[in-house]
C-alpha cells in the first residue's frame, strides 16, 4: 500500500486567510478555531493545490481574499504551499516533495492610459520549487494521487453523499458480482430457470415473462367481452324449412309475371326506337337553323367592320401623334438637366477663379517681401544677431527659400488657372449642346402639333356610320323552311310514342313483381343468417379453447416469475452479506421492498440498523471513517483524511495507521494547529 502524508500546509491570500501555515506529525493534527476563521478553508486548500477544486470537488469557487466591504484586494497573488512525503510500505521506498500553486492577476496598461486595468488570471505550478506547465504539474499530481477516488478517501462526508448507485457501483466493485449462476450451482431449479432464460440475464428474462404475462392477461380480460358481443350479433335461428317453400313460391311468381310482359317490351321496344328516329331528324334540322344565324350573324359583323374602319384608322393616327408629343416633351426634361448640370459646373468654376484670385494675392504679397538685415536673432541668447557672416547666411536662406516657394506656387498657380478653364468650356459647351436641343425639340413639337391638328380634323369630317341591326332568325329563309318541318317532325314524334289499341298488359304488374322481389329477397336474407349463426357457435368455442390456454399460460408464467424472484433475494442476500463482510460498523442494504412487496436494486447505508441520514454527527462521521479504512485498503492508497466537526465527537475510530486531521469548534478561538504528538 501506498501513503500520502502531509508534512506542511501554506497558505497565501487564499479564501481569506493573508497567511497561515499548518505542520502535521505522521498521524495528524487537529485545527480548532471558531466558525469563520478558516478550518474548512485548509481542507479547501489541501485539494485545490492537487486538483483546482474546493474539498467538495467543486472548481469553480472564490479564492480571492476581500476586505471590510466585500471587494476583492487588488495586486495580490493566491497561493497554496505543501510539503508531502510518499510512502510506498510495501516496497519501503520513502519520497519528499514540495508542491505549489500559485493565482495571479495580469494587470495592463491601456493604450495612451496611465492606470493599469485587470485584464485577466493566470496560473503558476511549481514542482519541487522548479516552475513546471499545467500538463506536467497535472501529469505528477497523477503519479502521486489517484484523482478519481481522491474525495472518498480524504473526506469522512463524500462517500456516503454520493448517489446511491453509484455508491453500489463502487461497493459491487469492491466486492466482486454475485452470479446468478453462482447461486443456481447449488439448486436444480435455478439451474434449469437458467436454461430457459436462454443467455439473457435474469432481470431481462423476467422483464420478458413479466411483459407476455401482461399481454395475456390483456387477451383474457378481452375474451368475455369478445363473447359477449358475438352472443349479441348472433341472430335467433330461423324455420329454415318453411323459408325454403315460400322462396320456390316467389321466384315462381315472378317468373310468370316476366313472360306475360315480354311481348309487350317488345312492341314498346320498335315504339321507342321510331320516335328516336324523329328525334334525330328534328335534331339535325335546329342545328341547319343555328347554322343560318351564324352565317347571317358573321355577315353582319363583317360590314359593320368595313364601315368603321375609316373611323378607327384616323383614331389611331390621332393617338399616336399625342405619343410622339409626349416623347418629345420627355426629350426636353432630359435637356433641363443638362442645363442645370452646366449651371453647377459653372458655379464650380466661379469658386476655383475666386480662390485663384485670393492665391495670385499670396503669390504677389511673397514677391514683394525682402530680407530685413538685423532681424536674425540668437537662438541661445534671444538678442539680435551680430555675427556678419551668419546674418549673411541668413539672407541667402531667406532668398532661397522665397525663390523656391515662388516657383512651386507659380506651377500650383497655372494648373489652377487650367482647370478654370477647362470647367468654363465645359459649362459653355453643355450649354451649346443644351440650346441646339430645345431648338430642334421646339421645331419638332410644333411640326407634332400641326400634324395632331389635321388628324383631329380629318377624324371630326368623317361621316357618321350607319350600323347593321341583330339578326332576327325569322327574317332567314333557310331558318323559316327548318322550323317548318321541325314542326312537321315533332307532330310525328308524339303520334309515334302513343299506345297500340291492341296493348293488354296488366296495370299492376310492375307493383306486383316489385313486392314480390322484396318478399323474395327478405327471404333469402333470413336463409343466409344460417352461415352468421354457425361461424358465430364455432367462433364461440375457439374464444373458449383459447381462454384455457392463455390461463395455462398464464399460470406457467406466473410460476416462472414466482422462482425467478426466488433467485434474485438468494443473489440479494449473497450481495449484501459480501458487501457487509468489509465493514466494521456500517451495514448496507443493498436492496428496498416496495410496496406491492417486489425488491429492486438500492443502496442505503445504516449504523447500529438506523439508517445513516437517521444517526447523529458522531455516527456519521465514524460511519464514513469505516467506510475510508475499507476504501484505502481496496485501492492500495492512503491520504490525509479531514474530518470537520469533530467537537461533536466523543470517541474518533480513525483508520489503522491514517494521518486524520480533525477540524474542530471552539468558540471565540482563533485559528489554532496543534499536530499530534509522535
Amino acid at each position: 500500500m501506498r501513503q500520502l502524508i502531509i508534512n506542511r500546509l501554506a497558505l497565501y491570500n487564499f479564501k481569506g486567510i493573508r497567511q497561515a501555515e499548518a505542520r502535521f506529525s505522521d498521524t495528524g493534527a487537529t485545527i480548532t478555531g471558531d466558525n469563520g476563521v478558516g478550518k474548512s478553508t485548509m481542507a479547501d486548500a489541501f485539494s485545490w493545490l492537487f486538483f483546482g477544486k474546493n474539498a467538495a470537488g467543486v472548481e469553480q469557487f472564490s479564492i480571492k481574499t476581500v476586505d471590510e466591504a466585500g471587494n476583492f484586494i487588488p495586486h495580490l497573488d493566491h497561493t497554496v504551499e505543501a510539503d508531502f512525503t510518499l510512502v510506498d510500505h510495501e516496497t519501503g521506498e520513502v519520497s519528499q516533495t514540495r508542491a505549489r500553486r500559485t493565482y495571479a492577476e495580469d494587470w495592463k496598461n491601456a493604450a495612451g492610459d496611465t492606470d493599469q486595468k485587470l485584464a485577466g488570471h493566470h496560473t503558476d505550478y511549481f514542482w519541487n520549487d522548479i516552475p513546471v506547465k499545467k500538463s506536467e504539474y497535472d501529469a505528477k499530481v497523477a503519479e502521486t494521487i489517484p484523482a478519481d477516488i481522491f474525495n472518498v478517501i480524504t473526506d469522512a462526508y463524500a462517500f456516503l453523499a454520493l448517489p446511491w448507485d453509484v455508491q453500489r457501483n463502487k461497493l459491487t466493485e469492491i466486492t466482486g458480482e454475485v452470479s446468478a449462476a453462482d447461486i443456481a450451482a447449488a439448486n436444480p431449479d435455478y439451474a434449469a430457470l437458467l436454461q430457459r432464460a436462454k443467455g439473457a440475464t435474469l432481470e431481462q428474462y423476467c422483464t420478458s415473462l413479466g411483459a407476455q404475462r401482461k399481454r395475456i392477461a390483456a387477451e383474457l380480460d378481452a375474451i368475455p367481452t369478445r363473447k359477449d358481443e358475438l352472443q349479441r350479433a348472433t341472430p335467433i335461428t330461423p324455420d329454415y324449412a318453411a323459408l325454403e317453400i315460400r322462396k320456390a313460391e316467389l321466384e315462381k311468381t315472378i317468373a310468370e309475371l316476366d313472360a306475360a310482359a315480354g311481348s309487350i317490351a317488345e312492341r314498346n321496344r320498335l315504339q321507342y326506337q321510331k320516335a328516336a328516329e324523329i328525334q334525330s331528324q328534328i335534331n339535325e334540322q335546329e342545328k341547319l337553323q343555328q347554322q343560318a344565324i351564324h352565317a347571317a350573324e358573321m355577315s353582319r359583323q363583317d360590314a359593320n367592320h368595313r364601315a368603321r374602319k375609316s373611323h378607327d384608322e384616323a383614331a389611331a393616327r390621332v393617338s399616336e401623334i399625342k405619343e410622339r408629343i409626349a416623347q418629345n416633351d420627355r426629350g426636353r426634361m432630359a435637356l433641363e438637366g443638362l442645363r442645370r448640370d452646366a449651371e453647377k459646373i459653372g458655379a464650380e468654376a466661379d469658386r476655383k477663379d475666386t480662390e485663384l484670385v485670393a492665391f495670385r494675392e499670396r503669390f504677389s504679397q511673397l514677391y514683394n517681401q525682402t530680407y530685413t538685415p538685423g532681424s536674425l536673432v540668437c537662438p541661445r541668447y534671444g538678442h539680435q544677431c551680430t555675427d556678419p557672416t551668419a546674418c549673411s547666411k541668413g539672407e541667402a536662406e531667406f532668398n532661397d527659400g522665397q525663390v523656391a516657394t515662388l516657383t512651386r506656387w507659380q506651377e500650383e498657380g497655372r494648373a489652377k488657372a487650367a482647370e478654370v478653364k477647362r470647367l468654363r468650356q465645359e459649362a459653355a459647351d453643355m450649354l451649346k449642346t443644351y440650346d441646339a436641343g430645345i431648338a430642334e425639340n421646339d421645331a419638332k413639337k410644333g411640326a407634332l402639333e400641326t400634324e395632331l391638328s389635321q388628324a383631329q380634323n380629318l377624324l371630326a369630317n368623317l361621316p357618321a356610320v350607319a350600323l347593321l341591326p341583330e339578326i332576327n332568325p325569322a327574317d332567314l329563309p333557310s331558318w323559316q323552311e327548318a322550323a317548318t318541318k321541325i314542326a312537321e317532325l315533332r307532330q310525328q314524334y308524339q303520334a309515334a310514342l302513343q299506345p297500340s289499341t291492341g296493348d293488354s298488359t296488366p296495370a299492376t304488374h310492375p307493383d306486383a313483381k316489385r313486392h314480390a322481389q322484396m318478399e323474395l329477397d327478405e327471404v333469402k336474407r333470413k336463409l343466409g343468417l344460417r352461415t352468421i349463426i354457425e361461424a358465430n357457435e364455432r367462433r364461440q368455442k375457439e374464444l373458449d379453447n383459447q381462454a384455457a390456454k392463455l390461463a395455462q399460460e398464464k399460470a406457467d408464467i406466473e410460476r416462472e416469475l414466482s422462482l425467478a424472484e426466488s433467485l434474485t433475494i438468494a443473489i440479494m442476500d449473497a450481495v449484501e452479506q459480501r458487501v457487509n463482510a468489509h465493514f466494521a460498523l456500517v451495514q448496507f442494504k443493498m436492496f428496498k421492498t416496495l410496496v406491492n412487496g417486489n425488491k429492486q436494486p438500492a443502496c442505503i447505508a445504516t449504523v447500529n440498523g438506523v439508517a445513516y441520514k437517521d444517526v447523529n454527527t458522531a455516527g456519521q462521521i465514524n460511519a464514513g471513517l469505516d467506510v475510508i479504512q475499507t476504501l484505502t485498503r481496496f485501492y492500495q492508497f492512503a491520504a490525509p483524511i479531514f474530518v470537520d466537526n469533530c467537537e461533536s465527537v466523543a470517541e474518533l475510530k480513525t483508520p489503522d495507521g491514517a494521518q486524520v486531521i480533525r477540524l474542530q469548534f471552539v468558540k471565540g478561538m482563533p485559528l489554532t494547529i496543534t499536530p499530534d504528538e509522535a
